[in-house]
């Protein structure tokens, strides 16, 4: 089955697109997540310094004198405040959870005591330094330096890698005085809708791409293959012979260069195809020369007693001017010749051949001088 120019053209242009639009979207999304990513780490960062000892006042003022529901409703109101924090908790020095948003929703908690079980978890309640823990399972300690940046550390303040781009932050601890730990627990939802938002848009914008792709391969297309099918078409009448044909291409571009190139292809080809028939025309005649200069040539030599006569004429030539005669004037005389005109090919065999009959012609009359005398009279008059 034969695909048209067109069709090849159209799928190639369409999926050119899509995949640059793909790659486009894909690098576009990863950028955007590690920077929203980014500004949601640093954004909570501030949110913990701002807060964290709002929520510790809160705690010794209200929570202590039973002020549960006040406090509850102060720490939820500031935990509304930061879309990316859904949940915290006040854990003190030693590991007690002493309020968990998550589960002391209504009430003040007052089951068995609730302690930090996690050792690492632990070691970052009671750090000096604010910390983090990844999805990943990493924790990285952060210590801020003199330009106001943030250094990462280890819990011995040792340097350490920063994390990684795109990263995803499981917590963020924000020790407060030497007693309490407020612990954030982060939530990405929310930039999971933001992403999602942004896909949904970017697919839009890559289906109008395409539809603009697909149009223009379509127009592009068209002129091509319009161009395509003169050339095509003045292939067909040149392959007939008729080398006189010649399309007309106006594109300004490379296709226009190809319609010139075909034009002078033809005219090369009407110019060799003469030529051929020329030489063809000129090798047949030349053969035929050959053959009447060859059956000019004695076709048996005559017999003389006590002789022995050989002659042959090998040509450098199709024909040249070589020739050679034995006539026998009578029983007793015999006239025998051999001549080379000067040059090679036509010139010289018609000269040849003016002089073969001039000799065979005065060859009865008087002697040799005398046949001489008069052909060469003749030629020079001629």
């Amino acid at each position: 089955m034969t695909i048209s120019i067109r069709t090849k053209l159209v799928f190639i242009i369409t999926s050119f697109t899509v995949v640059l639009l793909g790659i486009a979207a894909y690098l576009f999304i990863n950028e955007k997540v590690n920077e929203m990513t980014h500004d949601i780490f640093l954004n909570t960062i501030q949110f913990a310094d701002l807060s964290s000892d709002k929520i510790v006042e809160d705690f010794d003022v209200y929570f202590e004198e039973e002020g549960f529901v006040y406090f509850n409703r102060e720490a939820r109101g500031i935990l509304s405040k930061n879309d990316n924090v859904y949940g915290l908790k006040l854990i003190n020095y030693k590991g007690d959870i002493l309020y968990d948003s998550g589960t002391d929703r209504t009430e003040k908690y007052t089951g068995l005591p609730r302690v930090v079980e996690n050792m690492e978890q632990l070691y970052q309640v009671q750090a000096v330094n604010p910390s983090v823990m990844t999805f990943d399972g990493e924790i990285v300690y952060l210590m801020g330096d003199d330009a106001g940046g943030i250094e990462y550390v280890d819990d011995t303040e040792s340097k350490v890698e920063p994390i990684k781009p795109g990263a995803k932050i499981r917590y963020f601890v924000q020790p407060v005085s030497s007693m309490f730990a407020v612990v954030y627990e982060m939530t990405y939802e929310n930039l999971l809708d933001r992403i999602s938002a942004v896909k949904t848009r970017i697919f839009y914008l890559a289906l109008l791409g395409v539809l603009i792709g697909i149009a223009l391969s379509f127009v592009f297309s068209k002129k091509i293959s319009k161009s395509i099918h003169s050339l095509v078409e003045g292939a067909k009448i040149i392959s007939k012979g008729d080398f006189k044909y010649r399309v007309y291409l106006r594109t300004n571009d490379e296709l226009e260069i190809l319609g010139n190139a075909f034009n002078k292809m033809a005219e090369d080809l009407d110019e060799s195809t003469k030529a051929i028939v020329y030489r063809e025309q000129v090798k047949k005649e030349l053969e035929l020369a050959a053959s009447i200069q060859m059956s000019l040539l004695p076709k048996e030599l005559p017999r003389i007693a006590g002789m022995d006569l050989a002659a042959g004429l090998l040509p450098a030539d199709e024909v040249g001017g070589d020739l050679y005669d034995f006539i026998m004037k009578d029983d007793n005389n015999l006239i025998a010749y051999i001549g080379d005109v000067t040059g090679h090919g036509v010139p010289a065999a018609i000269i040849a051949s003016v002089a073969n009959a001039l000799f065979y012609t005065f060859s009865s009359e008087g002697n040799v001088k005398d046949v001489l005398v008069r052909a060469n009279k003749v030629l020079k008059d001629k």
